[in-house]
């Protein structure tokens, strides 16, 4: 079971096959097209919303339109009513003229004709009130259509505002489309390079009988020796003594594994990887550069009481075994 967790662990540091750059070049192409996408959604989602707001402004704009038809409606409607007033106005001050001019100068129909002098300035007052009334409503009316008229131009604006953006929502959306095709394909590619290439490491053989470096045994403790079909090794330890490590290389992962402790894993020349584990203090961290003898970790108390630490050898994907690369100890 161990073995396996392992071997899930490092899958994610085994990705070579007979062409790397190729997987590279495709991968990028790959996270490319993934940007991409991102950006695009961006831009639907930012011209959905203007296309709605925009939406919601000519909305208003028609309410408002129709609001302003009502009133000059009602503008024209009050226009007919007074100027029917101010004609009914004039036929009776002409009636009343006519009959004052029809009166002569007598002492009997003097007094007659002193009233009726009041009634015309009297109708005449209310003709030119009228009139008045007239004109201020033909001039609210011309400021309405004038307004009616701003709003048919902002209207033709929104609409085409609106046939912009749907222009450019389907545009996006056609690059959209477009590109998770293409992300899709590549995907594809990038699984099927990589199975290439894991089946191309399966095809290449490792020398365990030559080894072309060597390791120094990671604890300077005697205790227990145990190797496993596989190749690895369990050595029994005492609790805060150093572990080394086993060649030069690089640390490519320090953590803990599920419930079998801490890993360091470190690479090696050539492609080689030296995996340890065990429940141990490490003193190291990704990336960093270690040299061969270099303490990178002190042992910890197993809750068991049995302080163990397990090493192992790799190479690619295949599991090696790590005896035959100590020089100069016997394992």
């Amino acid at each position: 079971m161990i073995f396996k967790l392992i071997l899930s662990f490092l899958i994610i540091f085994e990705c070579l096959g007979k062409n790397p750059n190729v997987i590279k070049d495709v991968e990028h192409k790959y996270h490319g097209t993934k940007k991409k996408i991102k950006s695009l959604r961006w831009q639907v989602r930012k011209f959905e919303n203007d296309l709605k707001n925009t939406n919601n402004q000519f909305s208003n704009l028609i309410t408002l339109k129709n609001n302003l038809y009502i009133k000059i409606e009602e503008s024209e409607s009050d226009i007919d009513r007074q100027k029917s007033l101010i004609d009914m106005r004039m036929l009776s001050l002409k009636k009343v003229l006519l009959k004052y001019e029809s009166l002569d100068d007598s002492v009997e129909e003097y007094d007659l004709k002193f009233f009726m002098v009041k009634n015309i300035n009297k109708q005449k007052k209310k003709i030119m009130d009228l009139k008045k009334n007239y004109n201020n409503e033909e001039s609210h009316l011309a400021n309405l259509r004038k307004k009616l008229s701003d709003y048919e131009f902002l209207e033709s604006d929104l609409l085409q505002k609106l046939e912009g953006i749907n222009q450019k929502v389907e545009e996006k959306k056609s690059s959209l489309s477009t590109y998770l095709k293409k992300n899709k394909n590549l995907k594809h590619k990038v699984a099927k390079l990589r199975k290439q290439a894991s089946r191309n490491e399966n095809k290449k053989t490792v020398s365990d009988n030559a080894p072309k470096f060597s390791l120094m045994k990671p604890v300077k403790s005697n205790g227990l020796e145990r190797k496993d079909k596989s190749g690895g090794i369990n050595f029994t330890v005492e609790k805060n003594e150093s572990i080394f490590a086993p060649a030069h290389g690089e640390v490519i992962y320090a953590g803990s594994l599920s419930n079998y402790g801490n890993v360091i894993v470190i690479r090696h020349s050539d492609g080689h990887r030296s995996v340890l584990l065990g429940k141990f203090l490490s003193k190291v961290i990704k990336s960093q550069k270690v040299k061969k003898g270099e303490v990178i970790a002190n042992i910890l108390e197993a809750a068991s009481g049995e302080n163990r630490l397990y090493f192992e050898l790799r190479r690619e994907k295949k599991k090696l075994d790590v005896a035959k690369y100590i020089s100069g100890e016997k394992v």
